[in-house]
């Protein structure tokens, strides 16, 4: 499940929540439902060519 930031309208409190897309989040000061925010405070980005590149492989078929 995903962290999103709820605002409230009302109060204008901001709070995350670890919770599915489709709840409804309410204000815990004055009870009325949280507008969900679009955020993208992270970025994840793959760079590089990958792993095996760097020598990872090389445990690839060995037992411990």
């Amino acid at each position: 499940m995903p962290i999103w930031d709820f605002k409230c309208e009302a109060c204008n409190i901001i709070e995350e929540h670890l919770v599915k897309s489709d709840v409804v989040v309410f204000c815990p000061k004055c009870a009325t439902d949280m507008d969900k925010l679009y955020t993208s405070r992270f970025s994840f980005n793959l760079k590089g060519d990958g792993f095996h590149k760097s020598g990872f492989d090389s445990y690839k078929g060995k037992k411990c």
